[in-house]
């Protein structure tokens, strides 16, 4: 596999793989770089706990309306709240931006269900809540055609690798 792409056909499943295994290794000393190409991050995939959830409840298309987004976050309201909090998770990508007036709407939904997500500084895209110690990275979602793979996984990984340096105590305190 050497100087190869690993051979994972869906952006999505890719981005996952790849985005998973950088938040992983990425502490506040080092920001795992950019290596489509490293077996390793399959075989860990495998083994690291993450849960997705997908907030439309079924398959996707090529894109999905902010409105239906909304409507069907809204319909699902109480079992997605349940979910979340169910898998309780430390680092939340939020794969629901949008470029129209409403932001993140998956941001948006957390925000108004439990959680106080705030932030960020002009120059990042990531949210904490002090109070739980948890974040939120806010992010197109990982299928977005419109964003080579290499430019979504550092707007991610270099995103959470700021924040650590800036928080380092977020990364000592998180569940390994």
């Amino acid at each position: 596999l050497e100087n190869h792409t690993l051979d994972i056909e869906y952006k999505f499943n890719r981005m996952l793989v790849y985005t998973l295994y950088g938040l992983a290794k990425t502490t506040p000393d080092q920001m795992m770089k950019y290596d489509f190409s490293n077996p390793e991050a399959l075989e860990f995939i495998d083994k690291f706990p993450f849960a997705r959830i997908n907030c439309k409840k079924e398959g996707g298309e090529s894109s999905c309306p902010d409105n239906i987004l909304i409507d069907v976050m809204d319909q699902y309201g109480t079992y997605l709240e349940e979910q979340i909090k169910n898998i309780d998770a430390d680092i939340f990508v939020c794969c629901g931006y949008s470029e129209s007036s409403q932001g993140n709407i998956i941001l948006n939904f957390l925000n108004e269900h439990g959680y106080n997500f705030e932030g960020p500084n002009k120059d990042a895209s990531i949210f904490y809540d002090r109070k739980q110690n948890k974040i939120a990275i806010n992010s197109y979602h990982l299928s977005y055609r419109s964003y080579s793979d290499e430019d979504m996984y550092d707007d991610i990984v270099s995103t959470y690798y700021e924040f650590l340096k800036k928080y380092p105590e977020f990364y000592k305190s998180h569940r390994k």
